[in-house]
C-alpha cells in the first residue's frame, strides 16, 4: 500500500476507534501494518500505574512478565521517558551488538520474536502519560528513519484519540455514578437541560417517563401527552433554566418551585416540580455542564418501596418481623398480613408489639411514619 494512503487510512481508523467500546486495536494493526510490524501496544499509565493497555499480535499475559521484571531495567523504556514526545528506535538507543548481548533481548524479547522496536512515550494529560510500541523480529530488518517519521506525524493525531476517548470514558462513568447517586432517592428525579432534554434520571423516573400515560421522552425531551401540559411544561423549563443561568445577585429573594399538573388517560396527575440547577449546584458544576433543571416527580398512585432486608438491618427486626413493617408500610391491615403469611392474627398482634417494641413506635402509625423516615427507603443499587 502507497504510504499516503496507509497513512490515509491510518488516521481514518484512529479516529474511528476513539467511540469505539472495544478499543485501538482495529488502529493498531493498521498502524502496525503500515510500519511492517508484527507486533504492538498502547499503554496508557497514571502517575506511573498502569491503568489500560491495548495489544496487537500478543495478548496482555506476555507484557506481565516485562512489566514485573524487565520495564525498570530496559534503556529503551528509560530513553523514551527522558525524552517524551520523540519517536525512537532501538537503534538510536543502544548498539545493536550490546543490545543483541543484553538480558533483556537474549531472556525475554528474542523468545517472542521481538528484534527491533519503534516506540514514544507522551502526556495526554497531568500524571496521564500514553507509551506506545512497534515490534518485529530479526528477519525484517531494522525500523527505517521513514518509519520514525511516518510514526512522528501519526502521535498527535493518536494523542489526540486517545484523549477524546478518555473523555468519552470519564463522561460515561460520571452519568453512571450520578444515575446510581439519584437512584438512591426515593421519589422519581431526573436531570435535565434547559429545554427539557434528559441527561440523567433514576430508575423511578425512566419507569413514569416508559409507562406512556402523562408524560414520556421523545428524542431525549421530557414532554406530556396533552398538548395543554406540554405547553405548561415547555414553559416551566424555560422559566427554570432562566433562573438557573441568572447572576447571583439577579437571583430573586423568595423563589418558589416551578409546580406543574401533568393529567393521565387513566385518571389522576402526576406532579412535576421543576427547580433550577444554579451554576453553584455540585449536580451542575461537576456532573454536567448543560444540566439547568432538577425536575421531582409525585406520583400519588406510585407504590412506596422499602426494603425489608434494610428494615431488619436498621432495626434488628426477624425477617417475619421485617415483612409486617413492610406490609402495614404498604397499607395492608393485620388481617391481611396474618393471611398472606398463613397465621393466625393474634400471632400477627405478638408480631407487631415486638416490632413497636424495637422501633421506639407506639402505635401503627407511628411506625409507618418511622419507616417512610429511615434509610429503608433508600435501595442502594449495585
Amino acid at each position: 500500500m502507497p504510504r499516503a494512503i496507509c497513512q490515509e487510512k491510518v488516521l481514518e481508523s484512529i479516529y474511528d476507534c476513539a467511540e469505539n467500546p472495544s478499543g485501538f486495536e482495529p488502529a493498531l494493526a493498521l498502524m502496525a501494518s503500515c510500519l511492517r510490524a508484527d507486533k504492538a501496544h498502547a499503554l496508557i499509565f497514571h502517575d506511573g500505574r498502569l491503568i489500560d493497555s491495548c495489544f496487537h499480535g500478543y495478548d496482555d499475559s506476555g507484557f506481565e512478565e516485562y512489566e514485573r521484571h524487565w520495564q525498570a531495567k530496559d534503556p529503551r523504556f528509560s530513553a523514551s521517558l527522558a525524552s517524551p514526545g520523540t519517536v525512537l528506535s532501538d537503534e538510536q538507543v543502544m548498539e545493536a551488538k550490546r543490545f543483541e548481548s543484553s538480558p533483556i533481548y537474549n531472556e525475554l524479547l528474542k523468545k517472542v520474536g521481538v528484534r527491533y522496536t519503534l516506540f514514544t512515550t507522551t502526556e495526554l494529560a497531568p500524571t496521564l502519560v500514553l507509551g506506545q510500541a512497534f515490534m518485529k523480529n530479526g528477519d525484517q530488518g531494522p525500523f527505517a528513519q521513514s518509519d520514525v517519521r511516518s510514526l512522528d506525524r501519526v502521535m498527535p493525531h493518536l494523542r489526540r484519540a486517545f484523549r477524546m476517548q478518555h473523555l468519552i470514558t470519564a463522561l460515561t462513568d460520571e452519568l453512571a455514578d450520578l444515575r446510581r447517586a439519584l437512584d438512591v432517592v426515593p421519589s422519581p428525579i431526573a436531570l435535565l437541560e434547559s429545554d427539557g432534554r434528559l441527561i440523567c434520571g433514576n430508575e423511578k423516573a425512566h419507569r413514569l417517563f416508559t409507562a406512556g400515560d402523562g408524560l414520556y421522552l421523545d428524542a431525549r425531551q421530557l414532554t406530556a401527552r396533552s398538548s395543554l401540559d406540554a405547553k405548561a411544561l415547555a414553559a416551566a423549563f424555560s422559566q427554570a433554566a432562566m433562573l438557573a443561568d441568572c447572576r447571583p445577585r439577579q437571583y430573586p429573594a423568595s423563589t418558589q418551585a416551578t409546580m406543574v399538573q401533568v393529567s393521565r388517560k387513566r385518571g389522576g396527575s402526576v406532579g412535576v416540580v421543576l427547580l433550577p440547577a444554579r451554576s453553584s449546584n455540585p449536580l451542575r458544576a461537576r456532573g454536567h455542564a448543560k444540566a439547568r433543571v432538577i425536575a421531582v416527580f409525585h406520583d400519588p398512585s406510585a407504590t412506596l418501596l422499602l426494603d425489608p432486608k434494610l428494615i431488619s438491618r436498621l432495626h434488628g427486626l426477624t425477617r417475619t418481623e421485617a415483612l409486617l413493617a413492610f406490609a402495614l408500610a404498604q397499607g395492608q391491615s393485620l388481617a391481611e398480613f396474618a393471611v398472606a403469611q398463613e397465621c393466625s392474627v393474634q400471632t400477627a398482634r405478638t408480631h407487631l408489639k415486638r416490632v413497636l417494641d424495637k422501633t421506639g413506635a407506639h402505635r401503627q402509625a407511628e411506625l409507618v411514619r418511622i419507616l417512610v423516615g429511615s434509610a429503608a427507603l433508600h435501595s442502594v443499587p449495585l
